[in-house]
């Protein structure tokens, strides 16, 4: 991995949640992983009997499909011109459910995020 030096005058992150990251510089591996269960129910005395367990739903506990890993010999040589990485500005909203903002080199970058959304309206 060519390592270059990331300058950063000014970052702005208004929400980083939920196994997210932001990262300024280079990073070897990053794992992000989330799992989720967002309900909305509309009689709050009534949230006890709508328990819910990640072990309910098979969606959490099936096998990630892992992308095959392709060995390639390097066909050419980047040449960067400037021997850094220049941000003036940067304003983000939001980083959520195992994502990332990375500005910087990065060699394995490994996220999952499995979310399962239910709503009990009468």
């Amino acid at each position: 991995m060519d390592k270059r030096i990331a300058e950063v005058d000014n970052i702005h992150a208004t929400s980083v949640e939920f196994s997210s990251i932001v990262q300024i510089g280079d990073t070897t591996k990053s794992r992000l992983h989330s799992k989720a269960i967002a309900m909305q129910i509309e009689d709050e005395e009534k949230l006890t009997e709508y328990d819910y367990e990640f072990r309910d739903f098979p969606l959490f506990s099936r096998k990630a499909k892992q992308p095959k890993e392709v060995h390639r010999e390097r066909m050419f040589k980047a040449f960067n011109y400037h021997s850094s990485i220049k941000v003036r500005q940067a304003d983000i909203i939001s980083v959520i459910s195992s994502s990332m903002v990375h500005i910087g080199n990065i060699a394995k970058l490994d996220g999952e995020s499995r979310i399962k959304h239910i709503r009990i309206l009468k």
